[in-house]
């Protein structure tokens, strides 16, 4: 194979399409970006004719055009699962945004497609790409806090302010937890290096004002992880922040030997345990500050072209996806859930 042919799903608007995927594409020399796709006719032209290359509003033609290796599903939460089982099916590679699925038994579609097609999978954690997830994860990797033992991950702010006719205002959608608790989970078990297995949430509803979803907009995770360690996901959308304002988010990393502290845009620090007391130091910053995008879509093509395991593999997308589904669901019941083991149904 030579550049790996890339059709982009949902490239008819102002979305995470438009805005993250098609530019970072542009810097990514493995790929080639060869056709578009979306049901908005005019808008997935118009973006076509900006890149100059095919478009279409017939997902079917994505499924049998041979010069298309990758598909990038960017579509509507509630068309994920469904549009990589076709593709996995047509033996495509997929390359699928969060939220995988929106139910368990999406996740068990996925699954069973992803045992039988030649293509590899990958879900779109971007978020472990960027600069200080990359020089924290370096750091804990090198024993700089020992053995993590727990991690949180606190989400302050306000929800996107959805136009209102938006899915992710129904219960429908499951909540913004659904939407985007994934980065959330995935970052602490990327950090930590291991996997939930069992899941125990609250939430709570509270609307400062007048513009609000159907769903709760607080939710308290509390994980137990494979390696006995323990980690605890915060979203709090309660904020009245002007609409669009950052959220604050802070993770904390608890180790054996010390503690990983930061927030948005600092540097990491850490204290480390001496006998002399703890001394707090900065990890280095990085050299080259890549786009996150850029630096997975990059990783992924090796992948591909190389045949190497896969750097997120589908069980480890699966685990971090069931916990934010599981989430919701133990906040409605208040008993926790035990988490799949999507390893032993055959999917590396």
């Amino acid at each position: 194979m030579g550049r790996i042919g890339v059709a982009v799903i949902g490239a008819g608007g102002e979305n995470i399409a438009t805005g993250c995927h098609l530019p970072a594409l542009k810097h990514v020399p493995e790929m080639e970006l060869r056709l578009l796709h979306d049901v908005n006719e005019e808008g997935v032209r118009r973006t076509a004719q900006t890149y100059g290359v095919d478009w279409t509003t017939n997902f079917e033609d994505v499924l049998t055009r041979d010069d298309i290796d990758l598909v990038q599903i960017c579509s509507p939460d509630p068309f994920h699962a469904s549009q990589s089982v076709a593709a996995l099916d047509a033996g495509k590679h997929v390359l699928c945004q969060k939220p995988l699925a929106l139910s368990v038994e999406e996740l068990e579609s996925m699954s069973v497609a992803a045992v039988r097609s030649e293509g590899q999978f990958q879900g779109c954690q971007h978020r472990r790409y960027e600069a200080w997830a990359r020089a924290s994860h370096a750091a804990i990797q090198r024993g700089d806090i020992g053995e993590p033992v727990y991690g949180r991950f606190q989400v302050k702010g306000r929800f996107y302010p959805y136009p209102q006719d938006s899915f992710y205002r129904t219960a429908e959608s499951g909540g913004q937890f659904v939407h985007n608790g994934m980065h959330y989970v995935d970052v602490l078990c990327y950090l930590m290096d291991t996997l939930p297995v069992e899941v125990f949430a609250r939430s709570a509803r509270h609307y400062p004002t007048a513009d609000r979803l159907e769903s709760d907009n607080y939710l308290s995770c509390m994980t137990k992880m494979e390696n006995g360690a323990q980690a605890w996901i915060e979203l709090n959308l309660m904020m009245v922040d002007p609409p669009l304002t950052p959220a604050e988010e802070r993770v904390i990393i608890i180790g054996t030997q010390g503690t990983l502290r930061l927030g948005n845009e600092d540097n990491p620090n850490f204290e480390a345990f001496t006998p002399g007391g703890s001394v707090r130091t900065r990890v280095n910053p990085l050299i080259h500050v890549a786009n996150p995008f850029v630096l997975q879509f990059r990783e992924f093509a090796h992948t591909i072209l190389t045949g190497r395991p896969n750097a997120i593999p589908f069980h480890f997308s699966a685990r971090v996806m069931e916990t934010c589904l599981a989430a919701v669901e133990s906040a409605g019941t208040g008993e926790p859930v035990k988490l799949r083991d999507w390893l032993e149904r055959g999917v590396q």
